[in-house]
């Protein structure tokens, strides 16, 4: 029998809008999400812009003490997760365990945590070790995003990030099937 994939919900954390419902308005309207970097001075790059997501408050899902030794990935993808698995109609937390071992998280991603991992080199290269965090290395690794939402959901399924930079989201779905 051919194993099938199916895709039952979605979770958008985009530069257009966080939340499908933003999403969808945001790319029906013609709002395009790049700006201005405002994350950082870009006023020494020849680019300025890009596609930053905005108005995106971290601290609602991921604790204060935490946030300081996980990427900003991390609460944007619990987000997009969040969302999907509550489109879908699936609350991991009351499914049997047999179930919960069905369930995979497969993720695309280019670069994911790059900007803490260049913030611990920065730390590193000016000898500011006590700065450093302790998950330097854990939080670096792409690996570690999936691995982060299936403790949090509870599931026991496969746990694989697909990183082949701006394909990785799509190669992630096909990897999936």
């Amino acid at each position: 029998m051919k194993r099938r994939v199916v895709i039952t919900g979605m979770g958008t954390v985009s530069p257009n809008g966080v939340g499908n419902a933003a999403f969808t308005e945001g790319v029906l309207q013609g709002r395009s999400g790049v700006r201005r970097i405002s994350r950082f001075d870009p006023s020494e790059i020849s680019v300025q812009i890009a596609g930053e997501v905005r108005d995106f408050d971290e601290l609602a899902w991921v604790e204060k003490r935490e946030r300081k030794h996980v990427s900003r990935v991390l609460p944007l993808a619990l987000a997009a997760a969040t969302e999907a698995l509550r489109d879908a109609g699936i609350d991991s937390a009351s499914l049997p365990l047999e179930q919960r071992r069905r369930f995979g998280v497969i993720l695309g991603s280019g670069g994911g945590s790059q900007e803490f991992t260049e913030e611990q080199y920065r730390l590193f290269f000016h000898q500011q070790y006590k700065q450093m965090s302790l998950f330097c290395v854990p939080t670096g690794v792409m690996g570690t995003l999936s691995s982060e939402l299936s403790v949090r959901f509870g599931l026991r399924g496969p746990s694989h990030v697909v990183t082949t930079g701006c394909t990785s989201s799509t190669d992630a779905f096909g990897y999936g099937a």
